[in-house]
């Protein structure tokens, strides 16, 4: 996870003035050492189910459309489709959690470049929290999302193992990581450290603006937990930082970091939004997400969606509590 902080561009450590590393720079971010190749897998986990939502009916099962950026010979610009895997395997494993209505691509800036700099990057379309959803989103599957990470996890660890595919030996099963935007940055803290719902394997995680105002101080307590870092821009208006990454820096015990970008908000670290506007896309996006259309019903219920905790608060609201989607 070190080569992705290398690009960025304020570090804040606690008790000490903010500095910019020396080595922050564009052309240390642009540097690479690989091509890029890229693989869309549909993966199907047969032990848990997709629950009913919106007046459609559940699965026995969960769907994941996953794309897997991953090092190649150097070469062309842009990923290139199916290219081989680069021989000096294995490398290290990154899992990213898409946010809400955000999809495998929307953070293509950064897990392609990854992989270009000898990560292979996994990218999740979770079945109902992505954009496009049947019925619009459900946030109430939330809670089923870490078990889609250790699932792909599993997955890519497998095809690593077997002689003959794509990525043989092209996974590092000591080197892996999570990472994540927004809700999805949510995700990432529950694979992380949640009691139940935690993957034992992780050694680094990387939540992006995170959804984590609702975990207290007790959510930290039961694992020191791998290496952290928190990024966040100091104008996000959807998530704020003070209550959000702030809040899950101050309040994780493992060996952290907290990264925070100056006049960044919240939508710009979503590769859809590019063009130049009057107003902050946060505020466009804010009121675009609370507007019911004919497309995009107000699937996010109000019993889903419940304000943080005061800042002084130590437990997790007992709304949030996981139950599990596993069979018994």
């Amino acid at each position: 996870m070190r080569a992705l902080a290398i690009g960025l561009v304020l570090v804040l450590a606690p008790a000490a003035r903010a500095l910019c590393p020396p080595e922050a720079t564009t052309a240390t971010y642009l540097q690479s050492s690989f091509g890029v190749g890229v693989r869309t897998l549909d993966l199907v986990d047969r032990s848990r189910r997709t629950p009913p939502h919106a007046g459609l009916p559940g699965s026995r099962v969960r769907t994941l459309t996953v794309e897997v950026w991953y090092p190649a010979a150097p070469g062309e610009a842009g990923p290139v489709r199916d290219a081989p895997l680069a021989a000096e395997r294995p490398f290290p494993l990154v899992v990213n959690s898409p946010g809400l209505l955000d999809s495998r691509g929307g953070e293509l800036y950064y897990t392609a470049h990854l992989a270009s700099r000898g990560f292979v990057v996994a990218s999740i379309d979770f079945p109902l929290t992505r954009g496009g959803a049947p019925g619009g989103p459900e946030l109430a599957d939330f809670h089923n999302q870490p078990g889609d990470v250790r699932f792909v996890i599993d997955q890519l660890l497998r095809l690593s193992r077997r002689r003959g595919e794509w990525l043989a030996g092209g996974v590092d099963r000591k080197r892996l990581g999570v990472t994540g935007l927004s809700l999805g940055g949510g995700t990432t803290l529950l694979v992380t450290y949640h009691r139940r719902l935690r993957d034992r394997r992780i050694r680094a995680a990387l939540p992006v603006a995170p959804t984590g105002c609702f975990f207290g101080e007790r959510f930290y307590s039961s694992t020191a937990g791998p290496t952290l870092l928190v990024l966040q821009g100091d104008q996000d208006l959807l998530v704020p930082l003070v209550t959000n990454g702030a809040r899950v820096f101050e309040r994780a015990r493992s060996p952290r970091t907290l990264v925070t970008l100056a006049h960044g908000t919240h939508t710009a670290f979503v590769t859809y939004f590019t063009g130049s506007a009057a107003e902050s896309y946060d505020q466009i996006g804010g009121r675009a997400s609370t507007r019911p259309t004919a497309h995009s019903p107000a699937r996010i219920r109000p019993r889903t969606i419940r304000p943080c905790p005061p800042t002084s608060s130590t437990a997790s609201p007992r709304w949030w509590r996981p139950r599990s989607s596993m069979r018994r």
